[in-house]
């Protein structure tokens, strides 16, 4: 279909050999339209982490194909994938993954200094970001004077700067209390809503997984089951109220060019936005001293 972002064809993902063999993923189908908000759901060892892990492109699948904005990640190399990734794809993590040295606003701008954008320019984008999801006022504070929410706020911002395809959730709630973990979840539907945001989000929390548009159940690899979300806000929240943060980002990200050839980095929040760990905590360094 002409508005799906994503598309995910007979996915297998095996690893190991011989009695070592694992099969983690076997035989996935999976289309992600344009302003979708889907919820995986699934116990561990279900393939819940294998799934994001190929989705974001940080890892080949042994079959099938994924398709990312019509294009095929499979014909991709590792620097390409990783170049597509970077440009259209936003990641939150559980644990936040913010630099302590840097300022919120410095943190949602690391994407864009390491793609070689100026420093007024990542500055003044990163603070348009972190406006639209409530913490104009917080933009100068560090990691550690910020609240857990204000934190995942921060990531949020982080993910979306680049403007991306895709925005991928893993367990954004995991680490917050059920106030904060509830106002996350009200931004990430706004988001949906009025962005038009196509975003996939791991969850084992079922009222979470309830304000997705579809639930994807996972189990030893395979879908096993999925059904439709409410769409709204559950009742025990009340409807858009007090605590829910107006998101409206009307300015259209320019299309930025790497200066550096990224080489392989594991899976955290430095290495997905930067082209590898070092470059990140020098630029974090170089921060901190000019500050």
């Amino acid at each position: 279909m002409d508005n799906a972002v994503l598309v995910a064809v007979g996915l297998t993902k095996t690893y190991g050999t011989g009695t070592a063999r694992v099969e983690a993923l076997r035989g996935i189908d999976l289309t992600l339209h344009r302003g979708e908000f889907v919820a995986v759901m699934g116990p561990s060892g279900s393939g819940k982490s294998s799934l994001l892990h190929l989705l974001a492109g940080l890892d080949r699948p042994t079959a099938g194909s994924i398709h990312l904005g019509g294009v095929d990640l499979a014909v991709l190399d590792e620097d390409q994938r990783a170049l597509l990734r970077r440009r259209h794809i936003g990641l939150m993590f559980q644990s936040f993954q913010l630099l302590d040295t840097l300022t919120a606003e410095e943190n949602v701008a690391l994407p864009l200094a390491i793609a070689g954008c100026s420093a007024d320019d990542a500055s003044r984008r990163a603070a348009r970001m972190l406006g639209a999801v409530g913490l104009a006022h917080r933009r100068q504070h560090r990691p550690h004077e910020l609240s857990g929410g204000e934190q995942q706020r921060v990531a949020l911002a982080r993910a979306l700067v680049i403007e991306p395809l895709l925005l991928l959730a893993d367990e954004p709630t995991g680490n917050l209390d059920s106030v904060q973990g509830d106002k996350i979840m009200t931004l990430l539907r706004q988001l949906v809503e009025e962005r038009r945001q196509t975003l996939l989000m791991v969850t084992h929390d079922a009222g979470h997984a309830a304000r997705a548009d579809r639930i994807v159940y996972l189990r030893d690899g395979r879908i096993v089951d999925g059904q439709r979300g409410n769409i709204g806000v559950p009742s025990k929240t009340g409807s858009r109220g007090a605590d829910a943060t107006p998101l409206a980002v009307r300015y259209v990200a320019e299309c930025v060019e790497w200066s550096v050839v990224p080489p392989p980095c594991s899976f955290n929040a430095v290495a997905f936005v930067a082209p590898c760990a070092r470059d990140a905590l020098e630029y974090a360094t170089e921060a901190e001293e000019a500050a």
